[in-house]
């Protein structure tokens, strides 16, 4: 019985000490897919933002709020408030879905087309905060990326109506 009992109480300090251990920052691999799903007086972009979870235990992200600009200008804020499990030591893909307003779109129009038709890139930026929870430990870790957009990456599906 007194055995029984260490074992128990020495579970309970590893695993408290285990739990304890800082929780590393989520890294930023790529985006992909960026898709034009929608366009019209509600136009719908879609893309997969590629993650790393550098950390040894898997964890939760409890939320994600993202902002988007393209050349500049922010084209859409998104939240993600359901919970996604992320596993220890590797990569993950989260989807990320942005409705942004008509005056948006009109904004970043000039530029966006001429990334389509031309030869340039259009720069992509997100910037966010994500809350990573494992257990009852929460970390907050704000960030901001940068990536080149090419009309190759850029994918255009169908419904254009109005």
């Amino acid at each position: 019985m007194q055995n029984r009992t260490v074992f128990i109480a020495i579970t309970l300090v590893l695993s408290v000490f285990i739990s304890c251990a800082p929780i590393k920052p989520i890294e930023y691999k790529s985006i992909d897919n960026f898709t034009i799903s929608r366009v019209g007086l509600s136009p719908e972009f879609k893309a997969d933002v590629h993650l790393f979870n550098p950390n040894k235990i898997g964890a939760k992200i409890k939320s994600m709020t993202l902002d988007v600009y393209v050349n500049d200008t922010k084209l859409s804020s998104v939240c993600m408030d359901s919970k996604t499990c992320i596993r220890a030591v590797g990569d993950f893909t989260v989807p990320v879905l942005a409705q942004p307003s008509l005056t948006d779109v009109l904004r970043m129009l000039p530029k966006g087309i001429s990334t389509l038709f031309g030869s340039k890139d259009m720069p992509v930026t997100i910037k966010g905060e994500v809350v990573i929870k494992k257990f009852i430990f929460s970390k907050h870790y704000r960030f901001e990326v940068t990536e080149k957009l090419t009309k190759d990456k850029i994918k255009m599906l169908g419904n254009f109506g109005f």
